[in-house]
């Protein structure tokens, strides 16, 4: 949605699924959030064990993480500098408030969320609505974080049908 405020001319239509952006526990306006010195660990050491469940945390169904899907996170991790990367990118994030850049976006929006999402509450998909005329949003009961992985047969249909209206 920041590209999508920066750059109408160049989006036609956005699709956002479970997005993130506003205050929350731990994530305050203009303070980078603490990053725990057992997540700075993973810099050296990162045991399936204890990524497993942190990944299994998206899903609402956490056997819907597959062995293949799992194993497919675990390497990306592994790739040389990702997860020092991604240390910094979590130590750098500073929220500012996102009302600003969403007043801008005036194309169609489709907002795409699992009524399950334990990390980003739907109920959060109200704030985008009040700042988006143009969002429509589609929930799925049953799915979690990534609706898109975890039931791609009952969320990318709406996603399909919003992309080919006029």
């Amino acid at each position: 949605w920041r590209f999508a405020a920066a750059h109408p001319e160049r989006v036609s239509k956005l699709v956002l699924i479970s997005p993130d952006g506003f205050a929350s526990t731990g994530f305050e306006y203009g303070r980078a959030p603490e990053v725990p010195m057992t997540l700075a660990l993973m810099r050296y050491a990162l045991p399936k064990a204890v990524l497993r469940p942190s990944l299994a945390a998206a899903y609402a169904n956490s056997q819907a993480l597959t062995d293949e899907t799992f194993e497919r996170y675990y390497q990306l991790m592994l790739a040389t500098g990702n997860r020092a990367a991604l240390l910094e990118r979590m130590r750098q994030t500073v929220l500012t408030d996102p009302e600003p850049f969403l007043r801008r976006i005036t194309m169609p929006v489709l907002l795409v969320w699992g009524a399950k999402d334990a990390m980003i509450p739907v109920a959060n998909a109200a704030d985008y609505q009040r700042l988006l005329p143009q969002a429509k949003l589609v929930t799925f009961p049953n799915l979690g974080h990534v609706p898109q992985e975890e039931g791609p047969e009952e969320s990318l249909p709406p996603v399909r049908a919003f992309l080919s209206e006029g």
